[in-house]
């Protein structure tokens, strides 16, 4: 039977559709299981699925998951241009600059510098492939803290092995010392009984000395 630690980091980095994706997660010993993530910006709507994938490979313990997806399209952003606004403050500008007589050039980047000239569009992606080029780096990162808690739960299995035989080994010798330790304990204990009736004996006799003393000198005096 193979015994999983509950210590692991699991770590993988893939280059999928023109984007680097990196997934490092950790676990630690818990009661129940809990995942904590960190998903970058516009990644939330996957969150669950990252949760079932993790829960198949962990039903116990803290998991800590960090998610970063770099590149040059990691953004999927676009920039564009409100020709119409652009042109309005053109118009503008120019009419300032001849009703009130200031002299100077209408520049594209000063036409840019205005409000809502640039606009920022993030561009839709295909979920399904987003989640499965997730998917896939997600996986091997679980497979590698696996490995990982495999390994530390191999070597605490040979460890507690080696205890339980150490264990025994110890159980053995006193098993054997038994016997020659009861022996030791009954000598020490009837050499201490021979010394106890010794001393009574001793004492018994110079008791009876002593009476035996006492009827003489009164038989010599009556």
């Amino acid at each position: 039977m193979s015994i999983k630690s509950m210590t692991g980091f699991g770590r993988c980095e893939s280059k999928v559709m023109e984007k680097l994706w990196v997934v490092e997660l950790r676990c630690v010993n818990n009661r129940f299981l809990d995942v904590k993530m960190k998903l970058p910006r516009g990644y939330a709507a996957y969150e669950d699925r990252v949760r079932k994938l993790i829960s198949a490979w962990h039903q116990r313990g803290r998991v800590d998951l960090v998610l970063t997806v770099g590149g040059e399209l990691s953004d999927n952003s676009k920039v564009k241009v409100n020709l119409a606004l652009a042109r309005n403050y053109h118009l503008a500008l120019q009419e300032i600059s001849a009703t009130l007589q200031i002299p100077g050039e209408v520049t594209p980047g000063l036409i840019a510098s205005y409000p809502d000239v640039l606009v920022r569009e993030q561009e839709s992606e295909d979920p399904e492939q987003v989640w499965a080029a997730l998917e896939s780096v997600l996986t091997e990162a679980l497979q590698g803290c696996d490995r990982m808690r495999l390994e530390e739960g191999r070597i605490l299995k040979e460890d507690l092995h080696a205890r339980m035989q150490q264990f025994v080994m110890t159980v053995d010798t006193i098993e054997q010392s038994i016997p020659g330790l009861l022996q030791q304990r009954q000598r020490n204990l009837e050499e201490r009984l021979e010394k106890l009736l010794g001393n009574v004996q001793n004492r018994c006799h110079r008791g009876n000395s002593q009476a035996s003393l006492s009827h003489q000198t009164a038989a010599f005096f009556s």
